[in-house]
């Protein structure tokens, strides 16, 4: 069908008939042909003008009132016969007659939307009966079967030859604007029926869309008698009718013309040519597709030169990989043992050159797989495959790849080149493989690509080994890593001692441990001389006894910091390493600081001599009061008797404190250490221990001061009279006699604070980091008169953390010191066991 109006008026300006559209009440002039444009003797462009500048003054008086009636009352037909009309010919005005036509076009709202004007010249009455035709070419029963012909046996014989050429027939009667065409060619055109008042326009109408302007400009050429003599001569398809399929057609006709030399009647037989055209084309086609065979075999060839060059790369790489591998450990033998299983798996295949070979139709989208390349996809079925299903065979992660790289391939500007790696997932047998492709693509004059092909080689085996090779190295690095951590987490130093020259390496915490700089070149000699003295035999002794006997040495010393001055105690753990001639060359160990856990033992060791010592003199004092008892008490009067008993009980009772001390650790060490709270006034509390402390030391005097106004308080009442007295035996012990130790009890946001203030020598800042430690004692002179474990702040500080509370100090050294502690305030009476 007529598609827009573009086609719709290049039909209409070859049409034999004079026509004009209007379309406004204006009567504006929406296009005129040239015949009607002669008809008016108007030259340029008539298109957008008003009838009224346009049409001669004669035509005016009688067309205008007829096209004005018609837009305005919506007449549907009118007709004037016979109009004359002056026309300016061969340099003189002749008068010829017209009948015109006049056909309202009404839009589905009723209205006028256009006028469509046809003009036909008349045919005078003499013309008209010396050309009148014959009945039956006049009728059209001529082309009907021969049950309807005439009784002429020329006619019957046409019939019959055209049936048996299978030919049909087009008449189309160029004056009157008709046609007739048979049964045969309305087929041909996919026309089932013949309409009563059939004309050109259905026949262009029938004729494919892409061929449409060339058959009606072919059909003008003809009818112009100057330029073909009325020939007619084209292939062409017709649109698809009712069954839907469209046919190449051969058209040959003549057109005959009036004395005038106007066109006046087209006759034309029409012929199906469809498979002659098909067999041309697959005969071409055929062609190109030799000549793309014969360019891929050649293309082929040069593939597999280069491919045998690249495997013979391959090989040798895989050998010098295989004199590689011959130096890892014994643990990856195993793994080394089934890479060469793997390895003379691949080798073999490229012996053979298993190779598959593989060509993608660019313009069908198809992809033709030889056996092996089949082999590699898993048998997938047909010859040929698609190209987006052959991307279903590959894995998902890889799909997105491979299509980019063909992409690339297919682009001019990459040079054609397709290089790349990739995995399958068989078509039937779902097996993973891992292949390698190799291609290139081929293009035109006008950089389109009309082949592309290339190899495929199976590369699983290796890339298997490749990746159990990679996650062997991934777990030693990771082990390292881990070791690494260990050591620098334990700040362990290692080194490495070459027996040869003697040289050393330290890491960096080895390093610190003797205070070398990082830079510092060493020597196992730079190491014994920051030993001290009375270790260096040892050293140098479990070294030897170690290599001699191939076994470890585990060894302690002393060495003193080189920057520091500073002795410290270290451990050394090493071994030789065996050459396979059984010497040793090199030696390997680590390096633990160990000064705190010899001072450690040390500590443990001074409090069992200080505990020793303070239990036996309350143990001697009270056995010599028995010893007195026994032995006098008949002698005694009652008051030295009454004094010695309360001597004896002082004594007893500095032995149950220093024993519940004692087990005050065991307890802590064992999370055992338990609080009984219970409610008691604060007030009251501190007053008793006041009493206390005046009745049984006279050497200080005491100021307490109370400011929590008669607040209670849920603890544990004998566990923060041991902290405070613990407090106060400090600041005795440790100050002038006739000081003053100031005890002082704050209420602060909802917690009970204590201080106990002295005004003795103060505790240097390095020891105040250490004082709350078990067994801690300051090393001072000023204190080597004072007894005491170093457990007494320890347990403070578990009473007070038990009472989720907080203990510290202040000090400067010459100005006192102050210990406090803080715990929260408890409304609510518990008993804890």
């Amino acid at each position: 069908m007529l598609t827009s109006d573009q086609v719709l008026f290049d039909v209409l300006r070859f049409s034999p008939d004079a026509m004009a559209i209007y379309d406004s009440p204006s009567l504006r002039i929406a296009f005129a042909n040239d015949r009607m444009l002669s008809l008016w003797n108007f030259q340029g462009h008539a298109a957008g003008k008003l009838s009224i500048e346009v049409l001669p003054a004669a035509q005016q008086q009688t067309l205008l009132p007829i096209l004005k009636t018609n837009w305005d009352k919506g007449t549907g037909h009118t007709t004037t016969k016979a109009m004359p009309t002056e026309l300016w010919v061969d340099g003189r005005w002749e008068t010829r007659y017209y009948d015109f036509e006049f056909k309202t076009l009404i839009d589905s709202k009723g209205d006028t939307f256009a006028i469509l004007q046809t003009g036909r010249e008349s045919v005078a009455p003499i013309e008209a009966s010396k050309s009148e035709e014959p009945r039956l070419l006049r009728e059209g029963t001529l082309y009907d079967a021969t049950a309807h012909l005439p009784p002429n046996r020329t006619l019957v014989h046409a019939e019959l030859a055209k049936h048996a050429a299978q030919l049909g027939v087009l008449d189309i009667d160029i004056i009157k604007n008709t046609m007739v065409w048979d049964e045969r060619c309305r087929y041909l055109f996919g026309q089932e029926h013949a309409e009563n008042y059939d004309t050109p326009l259905r026949f262009v109408n029938a004729v494919h869309a892409d061929d449409k302007l060339r058959v009606v400009k072919s059909l003008v050429e003809a009818y112009e008698y100057s330029r073909t003599a009325g020939s007619f001569d084209l292939t062409f398809r017709t649109a698809a009718g009712s069954k839907g399929c469209a046919k190449q057609i051969h058209m040959l006709g003549l057109v005959y013309f009036n004395r005038e030399n106007q066109a006046s009647r087209f006759i034309a037989t029409v012929r199906d040519v469809t498979e002659s055209v098909h067999a041309l084309d697959a005969l071409q086609k055929r062609e190109i597709e030799l000549q793309q065979v014969n360019a891929e075999l050649g293309t082929l060839n040069d593939e597999l030169s280069a491919l045998n060059k690249e495997l013979a790369a391959s090989n040798e790489s895989l050998v010098h990989a295989e004199r590689m591998t011959q130096s890892l450990n014994d643990e990856l033998q195993s793994a080394f043992d089934r890479l060469k299983f793997h390895e003379d798996r691949m080798n073999l295949a490229i012996q053979s050159a298993e190779l598959g070979t593989w060509t993608l139709d660019v313009l069908e989208n198809k992809v033709f797989l030889d056996k092996r390349s089949k082999e590699l996809y898993g048998y997938p079925t047909g010859d040929l495959i698609d190209y987006n299903e052959l991307l279903h065979y590959l894995h998902a992660d890889d799909i997105n790849l491979v299509h980019r790289a063909v992409q690339h391939a297919l682009d001019p500007k990459s040079g054609g080149l397709f290089d790349t790696q990739f995995r399958t997932i068989g078509a039937t047998d779902g097996k993973l493989r891992w292949l390698h492709c190799k291609g290139r693509a081929y293009f035109n004059e006008s950089n389109q690509p009309i082949l592309f092909s290339g190899t495929a080689r199976d590369i699983t085996d290796v890339i298997l080994a490749r990746e159990k090779i990679d996650r062997f190295h991934s777990l030693i690095s990771e082990k390292e890593k881990i070791l690494q951590l260990i050591v620098d987490s334990a700040q362990i130093g290692t080194f490495t001692l070459n027996l040869i020259n003697r040289s050393m390496e330290l890491n960096i915490h080895a390093r610190a441990l003797f205070g070398f700089s990082d830079d510092e070149i060493l020597l196992a000699d730079a190491i014994l001389e920051q030993t001290l003295p009375a270790y260096k035999p040892i050293a140098e002794l479990a070294i030897s006894e170690a290599i001699q006997r191939k076994q470890p040495c585990d060894y302690s010393c002393q060495v003193m910091h080189k920057k520091t001055g500073k002795a410290r105690w270290l451990r050394t753990v090493g071994s030789g390493a065996q050459n396979p001639d059984g010497s040793t060359t090199m030696f390997y160990g680590v390096i633990i600081d160990i000064t705190a856990q010899k001072e450690e033992e040390q500590r443990k060791t001074d409090f069992l001599s200080i505990a020793s010592h303070e239990l036996r003199s309350p143990l001697t004092s009270l056995s010599g009061y028995l010893q007195i008892l026994t032995l006098k008490r008949k002698q005694l009067d009652e008051a030295r008797l009454d004094a010695m008993i309360r001597n004896a009980s002082r004594q007893s009772e500095r032995m149950r404190v220093l024993i519940d001390s004692f087990l005050d650790i065991a307890r802590v060490n064992e999370g055992k250490l338990q609080l009984r709270r219970k409610k008691f006034e604060i007030a009251s509390f501190l007053m008793e221990i006041e009493k206390t402390l005046s009745e049984i030391t006279t050497s200080h005097h005491f100021i307490f001061n109370d400011q929590t106004a008669g607040l209670s308080i849920v603890a544990d009442r004998d566990k923060l009279e041991q902290v405070i007295i613990n407090f106060v035996n400090n600041a005795i012990k440790y100050t002038p006699s006739n000081t003053v130790i100031r005890v002082t009890a704050t209420c602060e946001k909802d917690s009970l604070e204590v201080r106990v203030a002295d005004e003795g020598f103060g505790i240097a800042a390095a020891d105040q980091a250490r004082i709350f430690e078990r067994f801690y004692r300051v090393d001072s002179p000023k204190n080597e008169n004072v007894n005491g474990f170093g457990i007494g702040l320890f347990i403070s500080k578990e009473i007070i953390h038990l009472h989720e509370g907080t203990i510290d100090l202040h000090s400067e050294e010459g100005k006192g010191t102050t210990f406090w502690f803080s715990i929260p305030i408890r409304n609510i009476p518990t008993t804890s066991g």
